[in-house]
C-alpha cells in the first residue's frame, strides 16, 4: 500500500480495534467474576449490617417453628439509625416482597443449627434443599462468614443457581446464629449479559467513531505532505516560483519552509544562469563581429600592404585575449562560487600584498599615466587566502586605474586600531553615479559606457571580488562621488604576524 492516507487510516484504526478488543475480551471473560465477587461484597456489607443491629435484640424468641423471614427494604442505607434500620426489618412469614435482583435473609439460632444438623429438622427456608445444609455447616459452626453458590428450588423448579451468603450475629460476645442472604445467580447472569451487549454496542461504534476520526487525521496530516510534494513536482518541471503555505509550525511545516527558500535561490539561480547566458552571449558577440570583421579585410586587402595586415592582426589579437580574459575570468568566478567557503586561510602581511600588487599593475598605470601610492605599515596582517584576497584587492585597484584620467593618483593604503584592519582604495576619477552606485557588485554591469569607453573590461572584476569577500565575512563599501573620486574599503579583523 503506497497511499500514505491508507497507511495512516489503517494504522490508526488497528490501534484503535488491537485496544478494543484486548479489552472486550478481558471483560467477556473477567465481567462475570468481577460482577459476583462485588455482588458478594455487596451482600456482606449488608448483612453485617443487620448483624451488628440484631446483636442488641432479644434473638431467643427467633425460631425456625416461627419461619422468620426478614427482607432488606431498599431505603434503608447505612447512615440510617439502628431504630430506623429495625423499622426496615419485618416479620412477613412464607411470602416475600421482591426486589431487584432479589436479596432475600434469614436468621438460624445456633440451637437451630445443631437441630437440623443432628436431628434432621427441617430449616424452614423456602425452596432451601436438605443437601445445601451439609455444604455451609463446617463454616456455620465454625463462626465464619461465607459465600456459595447452591441451589434451590424456585416456582417448583429444582437446581436453580442461587448465590448465598452467611454472616455470623454474636450475642454477648458469643455465637448466636447465622444470618442467611442469597440472590438468584440469574439475575447475576442477566445483569452481566446486558453489560457484554451494552459494551458490544459501544465497541463497535467506538471502532466506527476511530475509523471516521482516523480518516480525517491522516487526512489532515497528509494534505500538507501532498501539498509540498505537488510543489516539488512542479520545481522538478523547472517552475522555480512555486511556493508551499501548510499553515503549520511543526516538523511539516520546517520542511515546507526549507522547500519555499529551496525554490526561491533555485528561482535566483535560473535568472542568473539566464542573465550569464544572455550577458556572456552579449559580451561575446562584440569582440567575435570585430575578429571576423577584420578577418575579411584581411582576406580581402593586398597582400603586399604589410602595415594594414599588422594593424588588423593585432585587432584580432586584442580581441582574442579579451574573449580569454573573459572566459578566465568566468571561470574563476564559477570555481569560487562552486568552492562555497572553502578557503585556504593563512597569516597576510598586507605590506607584501600591496607590493605584489603594486608590482603587477605597474606596467596598466604607467599605460594610462596614472600614480599608483601605496602606504601600509609593516606589521599588519589579516587571516586570510592569499591568492583570493589578492585578486579581489588587485580587480578593485585595476578597475579604479581605468577609471582614472592621466594625470592624476590612485591611492592604496592600510590602516589599523587595536581589532580591525582597514584597507582603502581610492582614486581620483569622475565618480560613479548614485543610480549606478547600487548595481556596481552585479556581474557584466558596467556603469557609463561613454565613461568606459576604451576600457578593456569583462564587467566580472567587481562581481569576483564581491564574492571573495563574502567567503571570508569581510565588511566592505564603496562609496562615490561625481567629479571627485571613488572609495572602495574592506575592514578585517586584525592578526598578529
Amino acid at each position: 500500500m503506497k497511499n500514505i492516507l491508507a497507511k495512516l487510516w489503517l494504522w490508526i484504526t488497528g490501534l484503535v480495534v488491537v485496544i478494543l478488543t484486548i479489552f472486550w475480551f478481558f471483560n467477556i471473560y473477567l465481567l462475570d467474576r468481577f460482577y459476583l465477587d462485588n455482588r458478594v461484597q455487596s451482600l456482606y456489607e449488608k448483612g453485617e449490617t443487620i448483624s451488628k443491629v440484631l446483636e442488641s435484640q432479644d434473638l431467643e424468641s427467633l425460631n425456625l417453628s416461627q419461619d422468620i423471614l426478614f427482607e432488606i427494604r431498599p431505603d434503608i442505607d447505612d447512615d440510617s439509625s439502628s431504630e430506623e434500620k429495625l423499622e426496615g426489618i419485618r416479620n412477613g412469614g412464607r411470602d416475600r416482597i421482591e426486589r431487584h435482583p432479589p436479596e432475600i435473609l434469614y436468621y438460624i439460632s445456633l440451637e437451630d443449627i445443631s437441630a437440623i444438623s443432628h436431628n434432621g429438622k427441617d430449616a424452614g427456608i423456602p425452596g432451601f434443599i436438605a443437601q445445601n445444609f451439609a455444604a455451609i455447616e463446617e463454616s456455620m459452626l465454625g463462626g465464619d462468614r461465607f459465600s456459595r453458590l447452591i441451589t434451590f428450588r424456585e416456582n417448583g423448579q429444582d437446581n436453580v443457581s442461587t448465590l448465598l451468603i452467611g454472616v455470623p450475629v454474636e450475642k454477648g460476645g458469643k455465637l448466636a446464629g447465622f444470618l442467611l442472604l442469597h440472590s438468584l445467580s440469574s439475575s447475576i447472569s442477566m445483569t452481566t449479559l446486558v453489560l457484554k451487549k451494552q459494551f458490544g454496542i459501544i465497541t463497535l461504534i467506538s471502532i466506527l467513531a476511530s475509523s471516521l476520526f482516523a480518516f480525517f487525521l491522516a487526512k489532515h496530516f497528509t494534505r500538507p505532505i501532498l501539498s509540498i510534494k505537488a510543489a516539488s513536482d512542479e520545481i522538478a518541471k523547472g517552475k522555480y516560483g512555486v511556493t508551499v503555505d501548510v499553515g503549520n509550525k511543526d516538523e511539516i511545516g520546517l520542511l515546507a519552509g526549507s522547500i519555499n527558500r529551496m525554490s526561491s535561490e533555485l528561482s535566483k539561480i535560473e535568472e542568473l544562469r539566464k542573465d550569464l547566458i544572455a550577458n556572456v552571449t552579449h559580451e561575446f558577440k562584440t569582440p567575435l563581429s570585430v575578429i571576423k570583421t577584420y578577418a575579411e579585410m584581411i582576406n580581402d586587402m593586398d597582400i603586399d600592404d604589410k602595415d594594414a595586415v599588422i594593424q588588423d592582426t593585432r585587432v584580432i589579437l586584442d580581441e582574442t585575449d579579451r574573449l580569454s580574459s573573459m572566459v578566465g575570468e568566468i571561470i574563476y568566478l564559477s570555481r569560487i562560487q562552486s568552492e562555497s567557503g572553502m578557503l585556504s586561510l593563512e597569516p597576510v602581511r598586507i605590506a607584501d600584498l600591496f607590493d605584489g600588487i603594486k608590482s603587477r599593475v605597474s606596467h596598466l598605470a604607467d599605460s594610462k599615466g596614472v600614480k599608483l601610492e601605496t602606504e601600509c605599515s609593516e606589521d599588519i596582517g589579516i587571516l586570510a587566502d592569499t591568492e583570493k584576497i589578492f585578486r579581489c584587492i588587485l580587480n578593485f585597484v585595476v578597475n579604479s586605474i581605468n577609471y582614472t584620467p592621466p594625470g592624476n593618483s590612485v591611492h592604496l593604503f592600510a590602516s589599523s586600531d587595536s581589532s580591525t584592519v582597514t584597507i582603502s582604495i581610492r582614486d581620483e576619477g569622475s565618480g560613479i553615479s548614485p543610480e549606478d552606485l547600487v548595481h556596481v557588485w552585479e556581474r557584466f554591469y558596467k556603469a557609463d559606457r561613454s565613461r568606459a569607453k576604451g576600457i578593456q573590461g569583462t564587467g566580472l572584476g567587481m562581481t569576483i571580488a564581491k564574492d571573495i569577500l563574502d567567503m571570508h565575512g569581510f565588511e566592505y563599501g564603496i562609496e562615490s562621488e561625481m567629479e571627485k573620486g571613488t572609495l572602495v574599503y574592506i575592514k578585517a579583523p586584525v592578526r598578529k604576524l
